[in-house]
């Protein structure tokens, strides 16, 4: 009907930021449950070739003729597997790198990490042992996982995943998968693999320091999530999660406080605190419709009856 096309015309001033996680090979990807956000080769190819036919591809937040692509955590497959897919391309990126990834090995990954894990392929009477209920592994997350997770502030779920081994060790989950399947979505970057990518034309950005909800910390402990190297603060934050409570009004305060030219967001939706401090970014599908009614701005206009902001007014990232 032309309504992307229109959508596309009527939104030429705003900044189209995507979102990504984690990217593993076809092979890898085959008969493996999805953990966290996971895409195969193929599916995260077809995103890229069709934002493509729409727009060229560039680090720079605030160019509108541009989109950036934008990873989140700092696992070993965002520079082997998409970020070589992205060099055959000349693609640059921005990947945002959670502290407690860098230099880890799969066993050391994220706390959030682990206890997706636990959540997806711990088995039944794990469940039952620890909630008293056997739900669905989504409603495991949404009302069970999760809501004790972010209880466990303090400690930064540690206390609460030491809870979930004793009814299921995360040895006994993990031995069962297809060890590159543990390495490449589990184990972190390196120092020299994230200087590489710098030298490609990579932007690295911070991703707090443990993925924990900035929102359920106090000020002490959010201060210390966000503090930062230079080389990531001076370039740009990305808050763990999207949501404005789970990243607390506080944060984006905070953000620019501690010097950071902006910060991003994985909330699409319209938001009052929408601005330089929670820019908004996009997830995509594979599916060539449903992307196209998503980075259009269709979808967003049909919700809202709104556009997408315009591109945000900010100096120059380093």
């Amino acid at each position: 009907m032309g309504l992307d096309a229109l959508m596309y015309q009527l939104n030429r001033h705003s900044k189209r930021i995507i979102t990504f996680h984690n990217v593993l090979p076809d092979e890898v990807a085959k008969g493996v449950p999805c953990i966290g956000c996971m895409e195969s080769v193929s599916e995260f190819t077809r995103k890229i070739d069709e934002i493509s036919k729409r727009f060229s591809f560039s680090t720079d937040l605030q160019d509108v003729k541009s989109a950036t692509i934008t990873f989140d955590d700092g696992m070993v497959n965002q520079y082997e597997v998409a970020g070589e897919i992205l060099r055959r391309k000349n693609i640059p990126a921005i990947l945002f790198v959670a502290g407690d990834v860098i230099d880890a090995m799969s066993d050391e990954t994220l706390i959030t990490d682990k206890i997706l894990l636990w959540n997806g392929l711990a088995p039944d009477d794990a469940i039952k042992k620890v909630f008293g209920v056997v739900p669905s592994r989504e409603e495991l997350w949404v009302k069970y996982v999760q809501p004790e997770y972010r209880l466990d502030w303090q400690e930064r779920g540690r206390k609460f995943l030491a809870r979930l081994e004793e009814a299921c060790p995360m040895s006994e989950i993990i031995k069962d998968l297809p060890p590159e399947w543990v390495r490449l979505r589990m184990g972190g970057v390196t120092k020299e693999q994230l200087d590489d990518l710098r030298q490609r034309g990579w932007k690295v950005g911070w991703h707090t320091k443990s993925h924990y909800p900035l929102g359920m910390l106090d000020s002490a402990a959010r201060r210390d999530e966000l503090s930062s190297p230079d080389e990531y603060r001076l370039v740009v934050l990305s808050y763990p999660y999207g949501d404005i409570g789970a990243i607390g009004e506080e944060s984006l305060r905070l953000a620019e406080e501690l010097g950071y030219p902006c910060a991003v967001s994985n909330d699409p939706d319209l938001s009052p605190h929408r601005g330089r401090f929670f820019l908004q970014r996009l997830a995509l599908s594979s599916n060539k419709y449903e992307l196209h009614f998503v980075l259009s701005g269709l979808k967003y206009f049909i919700k809202y009856g709104k556009l997408f902001p315009k591109a945000e007014s900010f100096n120059d990232i380093s």
